[in-house]
């Protein structure tokens, strides 16, 4: 997800690059350009970024994969309530469905309705301003 918001233009353009609009327009490109050479390398190191495009798209889609697998018909991956999985794989999830960005990762996720559910009860739990 990382790759496609920060590395790819048109995503960078429709989400991230709002993180710099307080600087001086004069210097924004330069920062820009810093945080995003900044997030290659993390990705790098990482090992995510050793992959190309098409191998980093199905480790994505393994993960939700997974995570919809170990969901299934339950609200929440280990039962009735919330645990501390839920709060990293609920922000994953919900990340992945963020209509800003266009991605295959996305459409993945969309394809799986329990990972559909999933997001919406997550975020009526924790972020209800932001509706779903």
């Amino acid at each position: 997800m990382i790759d496609v918001r920060w590395l790819d233009d048109a995503n960078f353009r429709a989400g991230p690059s709002e993180i710099f609009r307080s600087f001086p327009a004069p210097l924004r490109p330069l920062i820009e350009f810093y945080a995003r050479r900044a997030m290659r390398r993390t990705l790098h190191m990482q090992g995510l970024g050793r992959h190309d495009a098409a191998a980093r798209l199905e480790l994505g889609k393994r993960d939700f994969l997974a995570i919809s697998d170990i969901l299934a018909d339950k609200p929440y991956l280990f039962g009735e309530e919330p645990r501390g999985a839920d709060a990293s794989a609920g922000a994953f999830v919900i990340g992945a469905l963020a209509k800003a960005v266009t991605a295959p990762l996305r459409d993945a996720a969309e394809s799986m309705p329990n990972l559909l559910d999933y997001a919406e009860r997550m975020t009526k739990r924790f972020f209800p301003r932001f509706g779903v």
